[in-house]
């Protein structure tokens, strides 16, 4: 009887981790980030390199790193962080 219930506890648990994790929009996590190109603004030369993000769910989304990769963009607008991995979670949440 002890057994059955912890493994009903166990599962339960488990379903509300997963629920979770699909409403923080963890579903929609990156697959692949790859090299695109190395660009330069128009406006003030300034260097950021694109990179192709392939989301779980079919789409590609661009993100950008600028500042010798210390920051890291949605494409080319301010949704901005210092970590590659939170950006490209950002760009296919979008």
């Amino acid at each position: 009887m002890h057994k059955i219930s912890l493994s009903i506890l166990y599962c339960a648990l488990a379903s509300l981790t997963a629920e979770s994790a699909w409403a923080r929009g963890e579903r929609c996590s990156p697959s692949n980030i790859n090299y695109c190109s190395k660009e330069t603004t128009l406006f003030g030369g300034k260097t950021y390199i694109k990179y192709n993000v392939k989301c779980k769910n079919g789409r590609n989304r661009i993100i950008t790193a600028w500042d010798k990769r210390k920051k890291w963009c949605v494409g080319t607008s301010k949704k901005c962080s210092k970590n590659q991995l939170k950006t490209a979670i950002k760009a296919c949440s979008s």
